[in-house]
């Protein structure tokens, strides 16, 4: 059998979805996986031994037109028997009614809008708590008749391998403690302030801690920022390698330090251990990461009513202050990183 996936967008969310199919690819060796996303994607898919169409949502294929025309790539070089939509937006959905059209059976994801209004409502987060999203995943995968044992509290590491450059410069930059951070995020409401940031760098200013700083080239002057203005042994990581090398150098890491990001998912793939820190969005609402479910940081659930606030961070904040984030204190990190490095 011949199965499509397909997903464009946000990393994150194709972060948490990989790992799934890496282990649907070793449990189904019978069948033939492809995955349909953006061309960046292309070394994470291969690298787990999956077929890649690239959806160049810009050019090639942007329109209707530019859909069919991807559609019709896919048929002719694939064929898929099933697709499965890992994305349910409208770009999908008119692509999955080509693919019905020629003959495929289509199960799409069921995104729960109702239950997660709900959720962000009642302002109880762990009594309302939303079923994860790789429990969606695997649930549409499962009507398609694709079963799988996945454990979301034992996922297996990704398989990306350091090659010689990335070798080469890893080698040269590594301390005897090394810490990844990803201190960015898209949105405001999952940003720890970056000044403390800044202050849990300068606790650790002893030679033996290196810091390794993670994000898109864009963020590359924030980072600096942060590394300089705390005078530590820090390394920027940023834009330098393919993105299936940035995972396989978050591996090479002792602990890697995030806030709730697509990075915070890619170091958890990677099998480093992960610290995570949740501001405005909260596990409970699904998007926890795998294998590290112990070593998520956050305000308690009743130190304020207005928590979680959103599912993917794109609200603002009504008390105006940020108080999720900016009352979630160095010192608790602190004391996370001593515990998992003891």
């Amino acid at each position: 059998m011949r199965i499509l996936v397909q997903r464009f967008s946000a990393l994150g969310d194709i972060a948490i979805l990989l790992p799934i199919l890496q282990a649907l690819k070793e449990e189904y060796p019978q069948h033939d996986f492809a995955f349909c996303s953006r061309p960046y994607l292309r070394p994470l898919a291969e690298g787990i031994g999956l077929r890649f169409f690239a959806a160049d949502l810009q050019s090639k294929h942007k329109g209707f037109l530019g859909l069919k025309k991807l559609a019709n790539e896919i048929f002719k070089d694939f064929q898929p028997d099933v697709v499965i939509d890992s994305h349910a937006v409208l770009r999908t959905q008119l692509l999955n009614k080509f693919y019905a059209f020629k003959g495929s059976k289509v199960y799409g994801i069921d995104k729960n809008r109702k239950g997660r209004k709900q959720f962000l409502e009642t302002k109880n987060a762990e009594q309302f708590a939303l079923k994860a999203i790789s429990k969606i995943h695997l649930n549409t995968f499962k009507a398609a008749g694709l079963k799988s044992n996945f454990n979301r509290t034992s996922v297996n590491k990704a398989p990306f391998k350091l090659k010689a450059d990335a070798e080469k410069w890893w080698q040269s930059k590594a301390g005897a403690i090394n810490i990844g951070i990803a201190p960015g995020a898209r949105h405001r409401s999952k940003q720890w302030p970056k000044e403390k940031f800044v202050q849990f760098l300068k606790a650790h200013q002893s030679s033996d801690y290196h810091f390794f700083l993670f994000g898109g080239p864009d963020e590359i002057p924030f980072l600096n920022e942060i590394g300089e203005s705390a005078d530590a042994n820090f390394h920027l990581a940023a834009g330098l390698f393919p993105l299936d090398q940035e995972i396989a150098l978050m591996a090479q890491n002792q602990i890697f330090i995030s806030n709730d990001s697509s990075n915070m998912h890619l170091a958890a793939w990677s099998g480093t251990k992960v610290i995570s820190l949740w501001g405005g969005t909260h596990p409970a609402a699904g998007f926890a990461p795998y294998n590290n479910l112990n070593n998520m940081l956050s305000l308690p659930d009743d130190a304020l009513n207005c928590r979680p606030c959103s599912i993917y961070g794109s609200s603002t904040c009504s008390r105006g202050d940020w108080a999720c984030l900016e009352d979630l204190s160095v010192q608790a990190l602190n004391q996370k990183v001593a515990a998992l490095l003891a």
